[in-house]
């Protein structure tokens, strides 16, 4: 079974809609979105170079994954930033190493297009991420994340 990371393209627009949504249902946050408001944000990180993109990963022309990346900006090194906002994997295809190589595939998205460096961040509770995302970046105790919700 071969793992395949690329971006998303738009033939990709309903399997990987179907997959945002599972991600979603599955969130703590418990977004109110519609179906048609996904579709439309794939389509603008489609066709927007400049926003971020996403990359999906496939098994046997199925997509089982995604990682939403988004462009930030570094004052301090005059570079991109890219924020890896999201990172999903079906429940039926978690533990063959899909989430590691989406990452991979993200640094390298990152290293490729100049940036200073890859951020992200799970929830406290997400203890399966945070194994994942340790083997990847250390944790920062310097900066302390604020949100405050505009909705």
């Amino acid at each position: 079974m071969e793992i395949y990371i690329r971006r998303s393209e738009m033939k990709d627009l309903p399997e990987l809609t179907t997959l945002m949504q599972k991600y979603m249902n599955l969130s703590i946050l418990k977004p109110n979105v519609t179906r048609n408001q996904i579709e439309e944000h794939i389509i603008h990180l489609v066709d927007s170079d400049c926003l971020g993109c996403q990359l999906v990963a496939e098994i046997d022309q199925k997509i089982v994954g995604f990682a939403t990346l988004y462009y930030s900006f570094s004052t301090m090194n005059l570079k991109k930033v890219i924020n890896m906002n999201d990172l999903f994997v079906d429940n039926d295809y978690r533990g063959l190493a899909i989430g590691k190589k989406l990452i991979q595939e993200c640094i390298f998205f990152g290293e490729k297009n100049n940036c200073a460096s890859m951020v992200w961040e799970t929830h406290i509770n997400n203890l399966g991420a945070q194994k994942l995302y340790d083997s990847f970046g250390e944790r920062t105790d310097s900066w302390i994340h604020y949100e405050k919700s505009l909705l």
